[in-house]
Formats: structure tokens, sequence, C-alpha cells
């Protein structure tokens, strides 16, 4: 849950948390935001619990956000694909889509890291600019500043000056 000053309270839901009690949830948050899927396993997948979730946080006051886990695991296109399907499978389209940009072979050493920094977060940003043109939502980048400010420094967007 998220509460820092400037902040609205939200909340950050998964298959983790399975079926989610919506209307108690926003009796205290403000926003969810929701994972559709990713692209962290062999192949991108959708969330199985991300549908009911959406179609059900829309349901009370919430804004309800999405997000994708993106992978340098997988292609972009392939992930796009996926994640294209799972937004077409909601009854109302997210109010804006987040990418999640990190690597998670850096918490867990059993899970290989496909990653050539800083060439994934350039792919991770593509992706995102893609999805704002495909989809006409706003896109943002949802990840920790533990793994951000490592590697953004090193990114050509930010050597290039595309991004501040």
């Amino acid at each position: 849950m998220t509460n820092v000053i400037g902040l609205s309270p939200g909340i950050d839901v998964s298959a983790y948390q399975r079926t989610v009690n919506w209307p108690e949830v926003a009796k205290t948050q403000r926003f969810a935001i929701i994972k559709l899927g990713g692209g962290e396993a062999a192949q991108p997948f959708i969330d199985r619990y991300a549908i009911a979730n959406v179609d059900a946080a829309w349901k009370t006051s919430l804004s309800v956000h999405g997000y994708w886990f993106f992978s340098g695991r997988n292609t972009n296109a392939s992930q796009m694909a996926v994640l294209l399907d799972a937004l077409g499978r909601v009854k109302k389209k997210p109010a804006m889509l987040w990418v999640d940009i990190e690597d998670k072979s850096r918490d867990d050493p059993r899970i290989p890291s496909t990653w050539t920094e800083p060439t994934e977060i350039d792919r991770g940003l593509a992706f995102a600019d893609a999805l704002e043109l495909a989809t006409g939502i706003r896109v943002g980048i949802y990840t920790g500043a533990w793994w951000w400010d490592e590697r953004w420094p090193r990114s050509a967007a930010k050597r290039l000056g595309e991004v501040g």
C-alpha cells in the first residue's frame, strides 16, 4: 500500500492476493494498480485474476490502473500481443497503464538474468511508448528507486536526453 505525502493511498494487486473485496478496499484507498500480466515467465502471460479484478474494482469509487511486468526474457512484440489481449477482455479499460521495469534475478538468484543493461531499460521505454500509441491510454513507468536509480543513468534514453 502506498501512502506518501502528496500521493493518494492505493493498493497494488496481483494473483498473490487472489480475489479482492473491492468495496472494502474502496473505503480506505483511492486507487488500485492491478497486474495485468507479465513477460517474466517462459512465455508472456495474463495474470489469472486480472480481468475479474479490473472489472470488479471499476464497480467501486476507485481509480483503476493496470500494470505489465516487463521483462527482457521475451520480445516486446510477444509481450505487447498478450497485454493487448488482456485489455481486450476487460469491460472498462484502466485509467492509466504502467510498465514495471526491473530484473527479478536480482532478488532471486535461481532466475537467470536476461538483461543486458542498459539496453533493457531502453527496450522497456520503447515498449511503454508503443503501448501508449496502441491503446491511447497514458503510460507510466512503475519500478522501485532501488532498481531504477542504479541503472537509469546508463540508459541510452538518458544519455541522449530523450527522457529527463
